[in-house]
């Protein structure tokens, strides 16, 4: 006994030609995305620089800081200034105002100061500024 087996014809889902898909996917894709430029971008506002009077901040009227800060770290050979690592030189002056020496004691951890560095980069002068300091 012989079985036969019915052949059964493909259908096609959608008899559409790939010309004719492309172009539906193209009409689709711009019904339904966004507008690119329906919406202005924000406004990018402008920038003022913030002035760097501290890096010139008197000290007498003839003498400048080259820096003002608040001590984060304090070691025998370093300071650490507003995340500032700076070589203390051996030679380094303390001072309490202008013209008031002082010593290495009357600086600690959170303290303001002023500093001054010499040739090589390290501090040489470093002030001890209260709030009225300008």
């Amino acid at each position: 006994m012989k079985v036969r087996c019915a052949r059964r014809q493909s259908r096609k889902l959608l008899p559409l030609s790939p010309a004719e898909i492309a172009a539906l996917l193209l009409v689709a894709m711009l019904i339904f995305s966004p507008r690119a430029g329906a919406e202005e971008a924000p406004e990018i506002l402008p920038v003022n620089p913030v002035p760097d009077f501290e890096a010139s901040a008197s000290l007498t009227g003839e003498e400048t800081f080259d820096g003002i800060g608040v001590i984060d770290r304090l070691e025998e050979d370093d300071i650490v200034i507003d995340d500032i690592g700076l070589r203390i030189s051996f030679r380094v002056d303390y001072y309490i105002e202008p013209d008031t020496v002082a010593s290495r004691q009357h600086f600690k951890i959170g303290s303001r100061v002023g500093y001054q560095l010499d040739e090589e980069g390290e501090v040489y002068r470093l002030w001890l500024l209260t709030d009225q300091t300008p």
